[in-house]
């Protein structure tokens, strides 16, 4: 466009000289010298539009020469800088493999070292309940032995879900094993918030440590509410086919006779000897059948006294 734009130029000035020739030629009170005039006039006015996109085209050349300048220079700045910062992160990546390596060849020769001493040291001291592995074979989650502490007990219970709000830390009570009918006294000492399997986990800390060894069973009597009630013992609860539950008491027909008559109960606690009645239906001094298995209600009953 600068070019076409020149070109413009020259041959308006060409025409402009020839004009400006030919009217210095020419008489004044001529005919053509009016012509002539008008288009000489016409061809300066030609010139300096062209003189003037000439100059304003230089100019935006100028603009763009320099922005492009600069714009040349910002990217070799960043060109630069980007060098740099690729070869800071080569150096970096450099010293981190080289650590790494070295790091991996002292934990390799550690492990060589303890491979070929076979030896395992516990972090702490205690008596080993249970060993995962054996020498030359490879423990796959970590885990050799567990070692439980040999200066202190607890006892560890799993309570149901139906009677675990009532088990608060602090709580006293008892327990036996089977080496010894010695009753130990023993405290609630944490009552987890977090069901396992097998129900919510209770530790218990026994008052004394004599006479206990890992892995005994302790049977823990564990009262949580007490309450007077009626109870009556296991063997002369009845628990029927259609989800009823009875028992037989022993009365009088009104004419000398001993009869078995049928109560439908409903039960609560349940313990290794009796069963807790929660309704109404036993009165005081009521005598209760045992075994009521071959008895019925209104059927006649006789007494087995012993001496």
């Amino acid at each position: 466009m600068q070019q076409e734009t020149a070109s413009g130029c020259d041959q308006a000035q060409q025409t402009v000289n020839q004009l400006a020739e030919a009217l210095r030629t020419m008489q004044p009170d001529s005919e053509q010298y009016a012509e002539t005039s008008a288009a000489y006039q016409e061809a300066v006015n030609q010139l300096g539009a062209l003189s003037d996109a000439a100059d304003e085209l230089a100019v935006q050349i100028s603009q763009t020469e320099a922005e492009l300048h600069s714009a040349e220079q910002e990217t070799e700045a960043t060109a630069r800088e980007l060098d740099r910062e690729i070869a800071d992160q080569e150096y970096e990546l450099k010293s981190m493999r080289s650590e790494a390596d070295d790091s991996d060849s002292k934990e390799i020769e550690k492990l060589k070292q303890q491979y070929a001493a076979l030896t395992v040291t516990a972090p702490c001291s205690g008596i080993v309940s249970e060993c995962f592995g054996t020498a030359g074979q490879i423990c796959e989650d970590g885990i050799l032995a567990v070692i439980l502490p040999d200066d202190t007990f607890s006892v560890q219970l799993s309570v149901p879900d139906q009677i675990i709000l009532a088990v608060k830390s602090g709580q006293k009570t008892t327990f036996h094993t089977d080496a010894s009918a010695e009753e130990y006294a023993c405290t609630v000492t944490d009552v987890s918030a977090v069901r396992s399997e097998d129900g919510f986990s209770v530790r218990l800390q026994p008052a004394q440590q004599e006479g206990l060894l890992i892995g005994m069973q302790a049977y823990i009597s564990l009262v949580l509410e007490e309450k007077e009630t009626y109870a009556v013992p296991n063997a002369a609860v009845c628990y029927n086919d259609d989800g009823t539950i009875c028992v037989f008491t022993v009365e009088s027909d009104g004419e000398g006779m001993e009869i078995a008559v049928r109560h439908e109960v409903k039960t609560g606690i349940v313990d290794g000897e009796y069963t807790e009645i929660i309704t109404d239906e036993l009165q005081d001094g009521a005598q209760i059948i045992l075994e009521p298995s071959a008895v019925f209600d209104g059927s006649a009953v006789s007494r087995n006294v012993t001496d």
